[in-house]
């Protein structure tokens, strides 16, 4: 095999080195594409010396009928002999600098958090769900309380698209308004009417006596027979709550259901029922089914609110489950995949459309490279793909074309060096309260060695020393 080994540099253009080269390495990696490479070239010192200078877009390239690796420079070492020694690495590679700061597909509940300090008789919280609720006296018209979404140094990366969840609303008593809207006000879907409250009514095979139904709260109905029908339940509840709506089925228990809510806590208010030998009768909250929710979505945040709708006294309660908010709807591995590569630059990529809906795709800070790789183990949905970069990026099936690797080695007794992994040019902080700072950027290292981020992340201190450590980090690390 005949191998042609050329530097393009900004400073000479491009240089055939094969002459000089006295070894030579190359490699291709897993999840990577061409990965790293090194050029030995020997000549006198002084010569020599000018290679130690690059900028950004240098890259090294090995030439055998056609490309078969290309990367750009990412070091040099010089020793005393005159042997320069040149580091590069492919774009894959490169891929690491930067971290993805984007949300794509959320299907957790951890980044809605409470708005504030709760006001008397409300509560909320993200435990397994997306929760407000409120339960008191003496609330006054308005009154509300809500989660917000994202929480506070969250960088979403785009406005948010569309919202799908399954929404229960309850009222157990009062008036009351549950809303989803946009941070900015605009409301995406509202109600004042209760989802059904359901329960079953177990007398346990009664032989004699009476019971009594009702919220505990002046709601109750007349004294019902051991032995009342369904219909006479229902008939009973339908005077006591006056609402035509509840129904009651018989089964081997009673199913009574208040279809648009205000149950109040519903319960046997009275138990003067017999046995023959020993029962106990029971009245137990059943589970409903939600709404499911399909929203459109424009901005950058997301209010769940309950409010109270005149003045007095109430109960309720409004719940969000699956849960996914996207800021790229519809998204499938491969779209998020082809949305990454864009942000870094890649015009062109050989990505295959996998048909996999993501509903979790968050990244906050880690490498594009890493994101990439998450992406492609979830495959098609059967099985991982290959995420790798050679001339172009490639996202997709497995290929059945053998990877391969050539070496020498050369060893020497003093180097001169530059390494680019040692440098950061985009440095920001990273409080424990989630307070994060704006990039600091140097334009001049950003331009010679390309963009490397680093995120700082501070404990216990003020956002003011937080700045000034990012400064100080950032000029340590500079090129």
């Amino acid at each position: 095999m005949t191998m042609q080994i050329l530097i393009i540099t900004e400073q000479w253009g491009r240089l055939d080195i094969t002459e000089q080269v006295s070894s030579w390495n190359f490699d291709s990696r897993e999840g990577v594409g061409w990965g790293t490479a090194s050029a030995t070239l020997d000549g006198p010192l002084i010569e020599q010396w000018p290679f130690l200078e690059h900028q950004a877009e240098d890259a090294l390239e090995f030439f055998s009928d056609e490309a078969v690796w290309r990367g750009k420079l990412s070091g040099a070492e010089l020793d005393e002999t005159g042997a320069l020694t040149l580091l590069a690495e492919g774009a894959g590679l490169r891929l690491r600098d930067v971290g993805v700061w984007r949300s794509f597909s959320d299907a957790s509940v951890q980044w809605w958090t409470p708005d504030g300090e709760a006001p008397a008789g409300f509560e909320a919280d993200n435990n397994n769900r997306v929760y407000v609720g409120a339960d008191g006296e003496g609330f006054v018209n308005g009154a509300e309380y809500a989660m917000v979404y994202p929480e506070t140094g969250v960088d979403l990366g785009a406005d948010i698209a569309r919202l799908l969840a399954t929404v229960l609303f309850e009222i157990i008593t009062g008036d009351w308004i549950a809303e989803l809207r946009q941070a900015d006000g605009t409301v995406l879907w509202t109600t004042s009417t209760s989802m059904a409250q359901a329960y079953q009514l177990f007398l346990d095979t009664p032989t004699g006596g009476t019971f009594k139904l009702g919220d505990g709260d002046g709601i109750e109905t007349g004294a019902l027979a051991y032995n009342a029908s369904a219909a006479t339940i229902e008939t009973a509840l339908r005077s006591a709550y006056s609402d035509a709506g509840i129904t009651v089925v018989s089964d081997v228990d009673f199913l009574i259901t208040f279809p648009t809510g205000h149950a109040g806590a519903f319960q046997i208010t009275d138990d003067a029922l017999t046995y023959a030998t020993t029962g106990e009768a029971a009245c137990t909250q059943q589970a409903v089914d939600g709404v499911e929710l399909d929203l459109t979505v424009a901005d950058t945040g997301l209010v769940l609110a309950l409010r109270k709708d005149g003045d007095g006294d109430g109960a309720a309660y409004v719940r969000l489950t699956e849960v996914v908010v996207q800021t790229l709807a519809d998204a499938t591995n491969s779209q998020v995949a082809e949305e990454i590569l864009s942000d870094a630059g890649f015009a062109a990529s050989e990505v295959t459309e996998s048909g996999l809906l993501t509903n979790r795709a968050v990244w906050q800070k880690e490498s594009r490279l890493q994101a990439l790789e998450e992406m492609a183990q979830l495959g098609d949905g059967t099985s991982s793909w290959l995420f790798c970069v050679y001339e172009t990026p490639q996202f997709g099936p497995w290929t059945e074309e053998a990877t391969w690797e050539l070496r020498r080695e050369d060893l020497s007794r003093w180097k001169v060096s530059w390494r680019r992994d040692a440098v950061r040019n985009a440095v920001r902080a990273r409080l424990s309260d989630g307070w994060l700072s704006e990039w600091l950027e140097d334009a001049d290292s950003i331009a010679r060695w390309g963009r490397r981020e680093e995120v700082l992340e501070l404990q216990d201190t003020t956002q003011a020393e937080a700045l000034r450590r990012d400064d100080v980090a950032q000029l340590t690390a500079l090129g």
